[in-house]
């Protein structure tokens, strides 16, 4: 962005006004009656502003000045159409059609309408020192007076014998006179305080300086050496010395990459420094790295920098929006966690190739590979891979951007910002509560803070991508305090975070403050008002050196390790300094990027000559998964490579509960490839103990050999002696004590028999013990100089950990965390199956109880890109054969028999087709024989690995099914096909809910709003029944299906809503995968430690001759309608997807009522709609008899679902059999007595009607017979007359 003062200042004090269109605020004191125009119109002239130069700026880079009109009444003017002109002259201005155009022409009573009046050719063009304004209420070649409605004029006199300035206003008072004003409020009410500008309230809205009692701050002097050096080449940025309107360069945003050491910076047009003057051209990103030499200089590898036209080495990337076009005003410019691994995230404020439009937005940009040259002028071209239009969150915070001076006012600044860090200041968001990041979408684990131009405000944006739809939403607006805007500090032009400090820091140019002439560009710091919830200005400081006079719109700090003593400069040779970096946009004296220096306060000491830096690289819950280890490893080399003094350590469950070739080899091949990356140390986690205590000693530990397991808090048994609380590792001259601890609860997560003998107790106490031994100087006990705690539980629970732990890192439920202890040690989590890594560096200084510990730059980092699958480092080759030799291992062990199915069963996953077997797998919207199958085995698992008792039911999710059963179908099971079914090697877990969780977990199949899949049907154990009805919900604008649950039953009991369910499945699906999160509601979580293709494993075995369920465990009801006596709905929801026998006909009885058989069931999906449950329907209609109708229609005229008996038929001779039954009941007198529950079904389920509750588990999956669906429909059902189906509508 180029721009110079006068509009810049003006643009911060608008706020909640909108340049170019109606700036709608409250109502100011009504206009005296003796005061208004002649002709009795409520629009009055009210302000006006003739000051504007070339010299003063403006956002098109043209000349306008403007009027302000204000409506006076109490009704809404529509002044479209109207005219201002000047001198009465043919020089008129069209409001509502004239270039600038006011989209809204509609002033609200007490609102503003600001009409830009003037543009290129200057017209018509307001005098500074004489000239006159007039309103009409029409327009044309010439002034009309009968259609004046208003007009001011002013000379040298009514001035004070001068002139307008660029700070100044002909204002009218509240007396309807006109008077010179030191503050123009484009928007606003009118201000003849003796303050300089109007500012923005906390709310958004505009206010007048002076209504506050706020006192200024105070401006503090830059806190290090008031001196900055020029590190970039004259002329590096820009075309200096060539002819053209776009000579100079614009380097704008700046920020760190402190994991990579590269400053990254957003030049928003790069087309000066590419030799072409002449036109706006994209954007760059510029990437600075330091030499050999230990200067700045753009990166010269991977396309970074190029060879202008006229034969200079100049640098940056173009920058093109999402959709591959445009050119990208880039001006703010962040990355994650200090790390540009997850791309580099740019905030915009328009395409350069159509600079009068606003086109706000925050777009990444993956940096990490070369890209190609799309337009041949030698400059690499970057497509952003996400873009968020910040136009509709702005909107909620009341700002419209409109067409033309608007466009140049967009996203300044960006940060990113961690949720941790908000969630644990107590931040408020916009509602007033303290913000929780589980009520917003965020792809990123924190927000994004934009600096908006216009309003001076920062805008804290949560943002999320699904599938390819990027989506933003507002969290918070947040204004510059007023007493910071009394002291000059009006607009921020970049904002950073500090992750050392935890604070943001915003600066603003030289456009900062009106009552120094030039202005002053200053830095603010923030952070969030514990009491108040609230971000808020601590302090504020002047710019160093000549960057307080510049037009410095980029600010960046390097980390706390940069800092070092002997700083030129500096009167004190031992006081410790680090280098922060500012980006002049007005290119001055040549140069655009200068570097100056902040004195490293506190525990920001310089490295000594007994200092070491040691790197730490940790692990957890790799599980065995070694298709991952590759990865790994070449991303613990990439750190070795930084710090030699690097260690490899992990927080427990490195083996165990393993994926399928590493498990199936007794996790050989997983600790080899620990072992070839250097593994010095675990915690022991729970699933080292799956096999018990006798098998982590005598198996894992030698196994993992040289590196060492310890634990702190578990004692006795066979551990003793045997694994150690802590071991004491060497590195770079120090000692770093390894502290191990696993979670309090470990013996109700374990099998009872491997741990005889064995005491848990607290782990943070245990830790805390050691760590006070190893630090308390005596030599007898074992000193350290660092202490660091390896934890398998989760790292919120380890806040507790005192002084002497200066790291932890922390595991066991498979999330990706960083926070912090109680007094401030860095907490990692680094998710699970190696798909994460989590690093930092202690900076050791000293020895023994004298050393000091700082721990640096501390983060969890992704081994895959956001995508999940895209490796973000390449395989090394070592390890990656480690993995090859055990996957072909397993496929030969896969060829091993583990059970068989009946001749006459298939076990299918649901195809969108009925009847396509090609299509099997692709619906997990249906429920399938393979899924209600599964729903056994895990029933049956937890069982066996737990206990009889110790899961009432079974469920599974679709998409942990990966594979159909038996697929060259010879009805012989092999390894490898039970393990193609269930993959991910999960481990078999079980949780309870009560009776309505149960029900809100079925109801949860169908999936919230924007889920890629709208419905996700569970396999469930045939124990279990229920019914559903279908309508439809908007949310969000968005129309999506929803199913009701009700008649759920248990072993034919039904299930009440304070009972309790113990539900056992799949680790993941317990978790709330899937968008199944009623399960994080659940209590006494308890993990079986038995992989689920083991317990899979295991019921085949013991069931052979697996026979498949006939019917469906649910049925669905829809398209309800009550015509007279006629009552008519379909039945859904009948028949399997693939190759299962389908139904024919159906039995059916309603509430004590017969309504028949029905026959001519059509098979395939309900409506024709794919990834829907209701495959197999029919439509039922009966004409009521008045006895009928009592029964089935209540007083409110709806039906009533009380009972329901669902018998799908297959044959004709069933279907004779049912009539015949109603021939013979008939003729018994005993017609309607059909319709009592549990009279049919599988008769080999356990959860059929007439089996005992009691049945054993191992006979669930004897079934052939038709499963019985007793339907207790809802209370009522509304009737819609015609309407397929009913629809709910949410607000």
């Amino acid at each position: 962005m180029k721009q110079a003062i006068g509009r810049r200042i003006l643009a911060s004090l608008v706020a909640a006004a909108t340049l170019g269109s109606v700036a709608a605020v409250g109502a100011v004191t009504a206009v005296a009656q003796e005061n208004q125009p002649v002709k009795g119109s409520s629009v009055v002239i009210n302000e006006v502003f003739a000051g504007n130069t070339k010299e003063s700026g403006d956002a098109l880079e043209t000349r306008d000045d403007w009027v302000e009109l204000k409506n006076t009444g109490k009704n809404p003017v529509d002044v479209k159409g109207w005219g201002i002109y000047d001198e009465k002259q043919k020089k008129h201005f069209t409001i509502g059609v004239d270039k600038e155009i006011n989209t809204d022409t509609v002033i609200p009573a007490g609102g503003y309408l600001v009409a830009y009046i003037d543009y290129a050719t200057a017209d018509p063009g307001l005098g500074s020192d004489a000239d006159s304004v007039y309103l009409t209420s029409a327009a044309g070649d010439k002034y009309d007076a009968s259609a004046e409605v208003d007009s001011t004029s002013w000379d040298a006199k009514a001035l004070g014998g001068g002139e307008m300035t660029t700070k100044q206003s002909w204002s009218r008072a509240d007396d309807g006179s006109f008077k010179l004003s030191n503050h123009p409020t484009p928007g606003v009410a009118n201000d003849f305080t003796t303050n300089d500008f109007a500012t923005t309230g906390e709310s958004g809205a505009a206010t007048k300086p002076g209504q506050s009692d706020a006192k200024p701050m105070e401006v503090g002097d830059w806190p290090g050496l008031d001196t900055v050096t020029a590190i970039d080449a004259a002329g590096e940025f820009g075309a200096s010395g060539q002819e053209g309107d776009h000579t100079d360069g614009n380097l704008s945003g700046l920020v760190y990459d402190t994991a990579n050491n590269v400053l990254w910076a957003a030049d928003n047009d790069l087309n000066p420094t590419l030799g072409n003057t002449e036109d706006k051209g994209p954007g760059s990103i510029n990437k600075f790295v330091k030499n050999e030499q230990g200067a700045w200089v753009q990166d010269p590898s991977d396309g970074w920098t190029f060879t202008s036209s006229d034969g200079v080495v100049k640098g940056g990337k173009q920058l093109h929006f999402k959709d591959g076009k445009g050119g990208v005003d880039s001006e703010g410019i962040t990355v994650i966690n200090g790390d540009a691994s997850q791309g580099v995230f740019i905030g915009a404020e328009r395409d350069n190739e159509h600079k009068k439009t606003p086109r706000p937005s925050i777009l990444r940009y993956n940096v990490a590979s070369r890209s190609a040259d799309i337009n041949g002028d030698g400059a690499e071209d970057l497509t952003a891979t996400n873009e968020w239009d910040l136009t509709d969150a702005l909107k909620e915070a009341g700002v419209t951007l409109e067409k033309g001076g608007d466009a140049n006012l967009g996203v300044e600044g960006l940060a990113y910002v961690p949720n941790k860090v908000l969630e644990s200041k107590g931040f408020k968001d916009k509602s007033g509560n303290v913000y929780d990041s589980a009520k917003y979408s965020n792809s990123y684990d924190g927000l994004f803070i934009a600096a908006l131009e216009k309003t001076g405000h920062l805008y804290a944006l949560a943002l999320s991508t699904k599938g390819n739809v990027d989506t933003v939403q507002l969290v918070k607006d947040i204004a510059i305090p007023e007493a910071a805007v009394k002291s000059g500090y009006t607009l921020s032009v970049d904002v950073l975070y500090d992750a050392e400090s935890g604070k943001l820091e915003t600066i603003c140019d030289n456009s900062c403050g009106a009552s120094e002439p030039s202005g002053t560009a200053k830095v603010a710091t923030w952070d969030v008002d514990k009491a108040t919830g609230e971000f808020t200005i601590e302090n504020i400081v002047k710019a160093p050196g000549e960057t307080v006079s510049e037009n410095t719109e980029g600010y960046a700090v390097s980390p706390n390790s940069s800092c070092q003593t002997n700083v030129s400069g500096a009167s004190d040779a031992s006081k410790a300094y680090k280098p922060v970096f500012f980006a002049d946009d007005g290119v001055t004296n040549g140069h655009s990027l200068r570097q100056g220096w902040l004195a490293c306060d506190g525990g920001a000491t310089p490295p000594t000559e007994d200092s070491t830096d040691v790197t730490l690289f940790g692990i957890t819950d790799f599980h065995g998964h070694i298709e991952n280890g590759a990865y790994l490893a070449t991303a613990l080399k990439q750190t070795e490579a930084k710090n030699p003094n690097t260690l490899f350590v992990g927080a427990g469950d490195l083996v165990g509960a393993s994926a399928y070739a590493s498990s199936i080899q007794k996790d050989v091949p997983a600790t080899d490839q620990l072992k070839a990356m250097g593994l010095e140390v675990s915690a022991v986690g729970n699933h080292e103990f799956d096999q018990g205590a006798d098998d982590l000693v005598n198996r894992i530990v030698p196994q993992i050999a040289p590196g060492q397991y310890v634990v702190a808090n578990v004692t006795g048994g066979a551990l003793e002696g045997k694994i150690q609380p802590y071991v004491i590792e060497e590195v770079g001259g120090k000692k770093v004590a390894f502290i191990g601890g696993v979670f309090e609860s470990l013996l109700s997560s374990v099998s009872p028999a491997g741990m005889k003998g064995i005491t848990v107790t607290d782990p943070v106490k245990a830790i805390n013990q050691y760590a006070d031994q190893l630090s308390d100087g005596s030599k007898a006990n074992g000193e350290a100089d660092a202490v660091v705690a390896l934890v398998h539980g989760d790292a919120d629970d380890l806040k507790g950990l005192d002084a002497n732990v200066d790291a932890a890192f922390a595991g066991h439920t498979h999330l990706k965390k960083q926070t912090a202890t109680d007094v401030g040690a860095p907490v990692l989590q680094a998710a699970s199956y190696g798909e994460a890594f989590a690093t930092v560096d202690l900076k050791i200084e000293g020895s023994g109880a004298q050393a000091k510990v700082t721990a640096v730059d501390p983060k969890v980092n992704d081994v895959f890109a956001a995508d999940g699958t895209t490796p973000l480092y390449e395989a090394d080759a070592a390890v990656k054969k480690i993995d090859d030799d055990a996957q072909a291992k397993a496929k030969e062990i896969g060829k091993k028999q583990v059970g068989t199915i009946d001749a006459d069963s298939t076990f299918n996953r649901g195809s969108d087709k009925v009847g396509d077997l090609t299509g099997r797998g692709n619906n997990r919207g249906v429920e399938s024989t393979l899924g209600d199958m599964e729903g056994d085995a895990a029933l049956w698992a937890a069982n066996y690995s737990l206990g009889d008792g110790a899961a009432d039911i079974g469920v599974i999710n679709a998409g942990g099914l990966r594979a159909d059963l038996d697929a060259n179908n010879d009805k012989v099971i092999t390894y490898q096909e039970a393990h193609d079914v269930l993959p991910f090697g999960n481990t078999n877990a079980v949780v309870t809910l009560t009776g309505k969780q149960l029900k809100t977990l079925f109801e949860q199949q169908w999936q919230p709003a924007g889920a890629q899949r709208p419905v996700l049907w569970l396999g469930v154990s045939s124990n279990v029944s229920y019914q559903y009805t279908t309508d439809e919900e908007t949310v969000d604008g968005v129309v999506v299906p929803r199913g009701h649950v009700f008649n759920l039953t248990v072993n034919g009991k039904q299930v009440a809503d304070d009972a309790t369910y113990k539900v056992a499945g799949n680790s993941f699906l317990l978790s709330g995968g899937d968008n199944f999160t009623v399960f994080q509601q659940g209590t006494g979580y308890v993990d079986t430690g038995f992989v689920d293709l083991d317990g899979f494993i295991e019921y085949l075995k013991a069931n052979p001759g697996l026979k498949a369920n006939r019917s469906r465990l649910s049925a669905g009801f829809a398209n309800v309608k009550l015509n007279g006596d006629v009552l008519s709905f379909d039945v859904n929801g009948l028949a399997y997807t693939t190759d299962e026998t389908k139904p024919i006909a159906l039995d059916l009885h309603v509430n004590g009522v017969d309504f028949g058989v029905t026959e001519g069931v059509n098979a395939s999906n309900y409506g024709e709609a794919t990834n829907q449950p209701g495959a197999g329907w029919v439509t039922v209609s009966k004409t009521m008899s008045a006895d009928e109708k009592a029964k089935l229609i209540g007083a409110d005229g709806k039906v009533m679902w009380n009972t329901a008996e669902v018998k799908p038929l297959y044959t004709e001779a069933e279907v004779q059999a049912a009539k015949d039954a109603r021939q013979h009941t008939n003729n018994d007198g005993n017609a309607g007595n059909a319709g009592n529950a549990g009279n049919a079904g599988n008769a080999g389920s356990a959860g059929n009607a007439g089996s005992t509750a009691d049945a054993k588990t191992a006979d669930l999956a004897a079934t052939g017979a038709d499963v019985v669906l007793i339907a207790a429909v809802l209370a009522s059902l509304a009737i819609a007359g015609s309407v397929a189906m009913v629809r709910r509508h949410l607000g």
